[in-house]
């Protein structure tokens, strides 16, 4: 499905530098590398799902991007960036836009798809 839910295009376009071009380039890997994945607004932020569930979400604050995954707490984090202490979600701060690695975000967004479907089943 592609990304083209207009309040998140809004919530972007509306946005400063950098969390303008750090959300809109999570949009394009999401949109190029995961198609399937179904963009919505819920919780006043972008939301990215599939039948089996919430993947992952942006939130666009004062000072940096958190790029969420609902079960991160089951994800292999190959670096070590992802932060949270509840039961499943965990976040990764994103400052710059050079701290931006699409190939981390990729290899994240796959296991979240994965583990949602995983849990999905049970």
């Amino acid at each position: 499905m592609p990304t083209n839910n207009q309040e998140v295009t809004a919530m972007i376009e509306g946005l400063n530098s950098p969390q303008k071009e750090i959300c809109a380039q999570l949009r394009r890997l999401i949109d190029r590398e995961f198609p399937a994945l179904e963009e919505k607004w819920r919780w006043s932020r972008p939301v990215y799902a599939t039948a089996d569930g919430n993947i992952c979400y942006m939130v666009a604050n004062k000072n940096d991007v958190n790029f969420g995954f609902d079960h991160g707490a089951k994800l292999d984090d190959p670096k070590g960036l992802l932060k949270g202490t509840g039961a499943n979600m965990r976040h990764t701060k994103i400052r710059k836009l050079e701290e931006l690695d699409l190939d981390y975000c990729q290899v994240l967004l796959a296991q979240a798809i994965e583990i949602a479907h995983t849990v999905g089943e049970a």
